[in-house]
C-alpha cells in the first residue's frame, strides 16, 4: 500500500467503468476514501496492489502464483479497509470547519505557508545560484506552497505535509531543493536560531484543499488533476512549461 493513498475526486468515480479498465496506476494510486471496501473503484485498487506486488516479485513466486494471489488479495484488501476506516476516522475527529478551534487551524497554517514561502524566497537573495528560480517561486506564490496538518507519532508532535492536490510531483522536488540548502546553510553555520520548533514529515498526502492558483506554467500542475476538469484553458489558463529543475548543484 502506497504511504498516504490520494483520495480520488468525485468526477473521476463517476466516469469510472470497470469494464474499460482499472481506476488508476500503481504509480498514481488513488482510493476512494469517502466509499466502502466494495466500492467498484476500490476493487479496482485493490486488483492494482496485488498485480503491483505479484510483478515486483515474480521471479521469487512464479512457481506459486496462484497461492500467493489468494494470499495477496486477502491481504491488500485488509489495507484498503484500514485505510478507508482511518480516513473516516479522521473526519469524524476533525473539529467542525465554523469552529473556533478550527479557525484557529487554518489560521495557524496558513502563517506556516507564508512562512514557508518568504524562507525560501530568501534564499534567492543569498544564494547567486538560486537568483534565477525567483520568479518561479514568485508565480507559485504563498498558494503554491504546502500546508500541513499536526499529528502525534510515538507521542512526539509533528506535522503531516499536505501537498496540494492540484501540483505536480516534479515541482514539489524543485521546492524541496530549497529547504535541502537551508538545512545545509544552517548546520554549517552552527545556528539554530530560526529553524521551526517542530518536525515535518514527508508530504504524504494531499490537501482537501480544493483552491488552486490559476496562470501557472502547465507542467506545474498535476495532470491526472488537470484531467478531470473541464474547459482548462479557461478555469486554469495555464502558460508555457518552464523548466522545474536547479542547474547548479549547491548540495553536496
Amino acid at each position: 500500500m502506497p504511504a498516504g493513498p490520494i483520495p480520488v475526486n468525485a468526477r473521476d468515480v463517476a466516469k469510472f467503468n470497470p469494464e474499460i479498465g482499472e481506476c488508476c496506476t500503481a504509480d498514481d494510486f488513488r482510493l476512494h476514501l469517502n466509499g466502502t471496501p466494495s466500492h467498484v473503484w476500490n476493487k479496482s485498487a485493490t486488483r492494482i496492489l496485488v498485480n503491483s506486488f505479484l510483478e515486483k516479485h515474480k521471479d521469487q513466486y512464479e512457481a506459486r502464483i496462484p497461492v500467493i494471489r489468494e494470499m495477496v488479495l486477502v491481504k491488500c484488501t485488509a489495507a484498503v479497509k484500514y485505510e478507508i476506516k482511518k480516513y473516516k476516522d479522521e473526519k469524524k475527529r476533525a473539529p467542525s470547519s465554523g469552529s473556533a478551534e478550527a479557525q484557529r487551524l487554518r489560521k495557524n497554517r496558513a502563517e506556516r505557508k507564508r512562512t514557508l514561502f518568504h524562507r525560501r524566497r530568501d534564499l534567492t537573495f543569498f544564494y547567486p545560484a538560486l537568483r534565477s528560480q525567483r520568479e518561479k517561486l514568485d508565480l507559485l506564490g504563498i498558494a503554491g506552497m504546502s500546508s500541513d496538518e499536526e499529528e502525534k507519532v510515538g507521542g512526539r508532535r509533528q506535522w503531516r505535509i499536505l501537498a496540494p492536490r492540484w501540483r505536480a510531483a516534479r515541482v514539489t522536488g524543485w521546492l524541496r531543493y530549497f529547504d535541502a540548502i537551508y538545512e545545509k546553510g544552517r548546520e554549517a553555520s552552527g545556528n539554530d536560531r530560526g529553524a521551526f520548533p517542530r518536525h515535518r514529515g514527508s508530504a504524504r498526502t494531499t490537501s482537501d484543499n480544493k483552491k488552486f492558483p490559476e496562470g501557472l506554467p502547465r507542467n506545474a500542475y498535476r495532470q491526472t488533476w488537470l484531467d478531470s476538469l473541464v474547459d482548462v484553458e479557461n478555469v486554469v489558463r495555464p502558460i508555457e512549461n518552464v523548466r522545474w529543475t536547479h542547474d547548479d548543484k549547491i548540495v553536496e
